[in-house]
């Protein structure tokens, strides 16, 4: 009997360390792809515009979002220009007030006292 519980530990020994033994360059592979997939990503989010950076969905899966921006790139969505600038102080709109000839070529032209136009 304890023959045979030795021989059927071994046996089961043995299963598993083949088992593991047969695993083991795929789990090596896996780590190394799921490194690489990690570098490639980072890479690519190092090139995409900060202002864009949001629209990128928070996958769980690092492979899923690296396909995503593949696919965003591939449509040129980061490459889309950048909006103009809006920034109302910088002065470029119309000035204020008005020197007293274009007062009255405006008044001139709405045949109107310039007296009641505002300045």
């Amino acid at each position: 009997m304890a023959q045979q519980a030795q021989e059927a530990a071994a046996k089961e020994q043995s299963y598993w360390k083949d088992l593991a033994e047969q695993y083991e360059p795929k789990a090596k592979r896996a780590e190394a792809l799921e490194k690489y997939i990690a570098e490639t990503l980072e890479a690519k989010l190092k090139n995409v515009p900060e202002r864009l950076k949001g629209v990128i969905p928070a996958f769980d899966d690092p492979l899923r979002t690296l396909q995503w921006v593949q696919n965003a790139e591939a449509i040129g969505l980061f490459n889309l220009p950048s909006p103009p600038e809006t920034d109302n102080r910088r002065g470029d709109g119309p000035a204020r007030g008005t020197s007293y000839e274009s007062k009255q070529e405006r008044a001139a032209r709405l045949g109107v006292d310039p007296r009641y136009l505002p300045d």
